[in-house]
């Protein structure tokens, strides 16, 4: 079970600069740190809105081929139902 745990940390973390996964190290062991006193600290491991990277942002594509004009059209027509 370990292993598994060890593998999942490892493959959340890996797009994650040096940085970020420091000061997230941190507040996390200060977190658990005021767990008993505190339990309110541990809301720092609850999920954040985080701003979208610009860079990231899937760009609407051109619909080219017969076939995808076709599924397009089924798509909206399958939202307005």
């Amino acid at each position: 079970m370990r292993a598994e745990t060890n593998a999942y940390f490892k493959e959340m973390t890996a797009g994650i600069s040096a940085v970020y996964r420091t000061k997230w190290e941190k507040e996390i062991l200060a977190a658990e740190a005021e767990r008993l006193t505190r339990p309110a600290a541990m809301d720092i491991l609850g999920a954040r809105s985080a701003e979208p990277d610009e860079a990231n942002v899937a760009q609407p594509r051109q619909v080219n081929t017969d076939a995808e004009r076709w599924i397009e059209l089924a798509l909206s027509m399958e939202q307005w139902q």
